[in-house]
């Protein structure tokens, strides 16, 4: 096990080869690269606790504004912190919905991520099941999986992982046999200490939210609700890139005409207003662009 950070108030241990490919990443990014890690496993497992300290090695300067509930919170991080930041998107809120609503969430992040582009980031995704999210981000984005074991004595703190060069055939293979991890051989494994060091209490009535929010909708409504937002935000981009006029956006919708100006206006007003507040369901912090994320050896 290796200490990181020695003698600072965030001090914990961290598996030494897992370390190692952090170090690797850390000094890659500066060649204009980006890194996903994809972390799955059981409900209560230790998946956002790995997450965090993963982030926490990646980028010093990891904190609670880093982190993501939902697509809107996410989208907004990809496109306002500065390069070299580590971000985390904990989809585990989500742990009791339906795999057709988890498959939803995925591709919509999916989309976020081909609209954003390559911005130097480390990001962390946490989900149930690897095997639930978008093929774009599972084989073709994804540097690595993880995935969080409990012992048969309910014993946390495990962890086995995959690299990027057997990911393809891990998703593939392990679809057709109903799931299963074991298809291909994993490339390390090993063991992580439970230590949370953010704002318990902060970061719990934040995850709270975002399941209560959620849980408002019915599965086939709220994918419904994806389906058509993902649908209007790309006809405004379209109709504000001059690519198709207002009544051919309206066409598409199959808006009345009052209904679609009056989304245009709030639509309008969120973009204007983003900096501002409580936007996205959260309150992004004023020192957000200032945060300083050097990289440091």
């Amino acid at each position: 096990m290796v200490i990181v950070y020695p003698g600072k108030p965030y001090q914990f241990s961290m598996d030494g080869g897992l370390y190692d490919q952090l170090q690797r990443m850390r000094i890659a990014i500066r060649d204009n690269w980006d890194f996903l890690i994809l972390i799955c496993g059981p409900e209560r497992a230790g998946k956002s606790t790995l997450a965090m300290q993963i982030l926490k090695v990646l980028d010093e300067n990891f904190c609670i504004n880093n982190i993501a509930f939902n697509t809107q919170e996410l989208e907004y991080l990809f496109k306002n912190m500065p390069s070299g930041s580590g971000i985390l998107y904990d989809e585990s809120y989500a742990d009791t919905s339906s795999g057709a609503v988890m498959s939803a969430l995925s591709k919509k992040v999916g989309d976020i991520m081909r609209r954003i582009g390559w911005k130097n980031y480390f990001m962390v995704f946490v989900g149930v099941d690897y095997f639930d999210f978008n093929k774009y981000i599972a084989t073709k984005r994804a540097s690595m999986m993880i995935k969080v074991d409990v012992t048969p004595d309910f014993k946390r703190g495990h962890f086995k992982g995959w690299t990027a060069g057997k990911l393809k055939r891990l998703y593939r293979e392990g679809r057709k046999q109903y799931d299963d991890y074991n298809v291909v051989n994993r490339d390390f494994f090993g063991t992580f200490p439970n230590v949370f060091f953010l704002d318990q209490a902060a970061y719990d009535q934040r995850k709270q939210k975002a399941f209560n929010k959620i849980n408002l909708l019915s599965a086939d409504d709220e994918i419904k609700e994806l389906a058509y937002n993902i649908m209007f935000e790309r006809s405004m981009e379209m109709v504000s890139e001059g690519l198709i006029s207002d009544i051919q956006a309206r066409y598409l919708l199959k808006m009345p005409e009052s209904t679609y100006f009056n989304k245009k206006k709030k639509y309008k007003t969120i973009e204007n207003d983003a900096l501002k507040g409580d936007v996205y369901g959260f309150t992004p912090p004023t020192d957000l662009i200032k945060q300083n994320n050097s990289i440091k050896d």
